[in-house]
């Protein structure tokens, strides 16, 4: 079963699911970018929780989301903004 992948507005962040090397796996998990153009991954007790499969984790995030009303964004626009900026784009 694949789940579509899709991204929410939080406080101002695009939020989406990552994949993300650990130790002995791949995890995924929800994953944002701030305000320096790092992708940070965001973790809420048990609500927002480090999964094994993106499957798992999309349904977390739309869970998440469904109960607090987020607003659904574009996908492709997460990718735009996950990318740091150079010095020289940034004028």
């Amino acid at each position: 079963m694949e789940t579509d992948a899709r991204s929410y507005l939080y406080r101002g962040k695009v939020l989406s699911v990552e994949a993300r090397e650990s130790v002995n796996h791949t995890i995924y998990g929800t994953h944002f970018t701030d305000s320096k153009g790092y992708q940070r991954m965001l973790l809420l007790n048990d609500e927002l929780i480090t999964r094994r499969t993106r499957e798992e984790a999309q349904a977390d995030l739309n869970a998440f989301a469904e109960r607090r009303g987020l607003k659904e964004v574009n996908a492709k626009g997460s990718k735009d903004s996950g990318k740091k900026k150079s010095p020289s784009s940034a004028n």
